[in-house]
């Protein structure tokens, strides 16, 4: 898949097609980081850095998996601060399941580092977000059960009236009243 999107990115910038370019780069950063390649992840990262500032979203999602990186060369202190970065920058924009993940990686870059109270303060933040994200998506599944439940009281309140209108009326009357 890398050389597929290498080959994607060289194509959209000699076409001049921008808006695919953060996608196809962040895509290219998380295969090699996948692949255990992180120098070549981080090279391909501070070379296209303009360009995925471009698209917010993909920013800020390049920020978690640029921090994962540096996690895995054991740059901790670079993590922390690239965590840290994006957390602020994430925060103003609400994306909580992101900032969620990005306190999770302050609070265990903290615990690498033996920083108690930082990892005490990202521990907190990220339970809380954990519990309210958690508790949306139970609110919105019950939400949902509540009005498949609804609609199937409906289907059978009109498959009851059906009956009665077929029992009662010739075949033909009740097809024109349903």
């Amino acid at each position: 898949s890398e050389g597929l999107l290498r080959d994607a990115i060289s194509t959209a910038k000699k076409q001049g097609y921008v808006r695919p370019l953060p996608h196809l780069i962040d895509a290219l950063i998380d295969a090699l980081g996948g692949q255990q390649r992180v120098d070549e992840a981080l090279a391909v990262y501070a070379e296209h850095e303009e360009i995925l500032r471009t698209n917010r979203a993909v920013w800020q999602s390049s920020q978690a998996s640029r921090g994962q990186l540096l996690l895995m060369s054991e740059r901790f202190e670079e993590a922390r601060s690239v965590f840290a970065d994006a957390a602020r920058d994430v925060e103003s924009t609400g994306n909580k399941a992101l900032l969620t993940h990005l306190y999770k990686m302050l609070r265990d870059v903290a615990k690498e580092l033996n920083d108690f109270e930082g990892y005490v303060q990202y521990n907190e933040q990220y339970q809380h977000l954990k519990e309210e994200v958690h508790g949306a998506e139970a609110a919105r599944r019950i939400e949902a059960q509540h009005k498949q439940q609804e609609l199937a009281t409906e289907r059978a309140a009109r498959e009851k009236e059906r009956a009665i209108l077929y029992g009662a009326l010739p075949q033909h009357v009740a097809d024109r009243l349903v």
